[in-house]
């Protein structure tokens, strides 16, 4: 199992939740990735500041099970998700079609 653990701020005060969206692939700003979640924390508390962190786990497993878990450190409020990936195997000479538009910047 791999653990990846990030961390996100509230934007706004009082802000009553906060969305994790989860992508694969893509580069490191999450242009170019698919979308495969979302692990939404909800009914965050009133009078919480702007720039609160949320603590968010990425748990991958070999089966292809991945966990998402948000948690606000202050209250220790919860949510998570799990998703089941399948095996997704592109045939090699399909590669340049599914690339077309993508460019390496050198």
């Amino acid at each position: 199992m791999s653990t990846l653990i990030s961390w996100v701020k509230t934007f706004h005060p009082n802000q009553r939740s906060v969305v994790v969206e989860v992508l694969e692939g893509g580069d490191a700003r999450g242009r170019y990735g698919t979308h495969i979640g979302r692990c939404v924390l909800r009914d965050l508390p009133p009078d919480l500041p702007a720039g609160s962190g949320i603590d968010v786990t990425f748990r991958y497993d070999r089966d292809g099970l991945i966990r998402i878990e948000a948690v606000l450190p202050k209250t220790g409020q919860k949510a998570g998700i799990e998703i089941e990936r399948q095996d997704v195997h592109v045939a090699s000479e399909n590669i340049d079609e599914l690339n077309a538009d993508w460019s390496i910047d050198s």
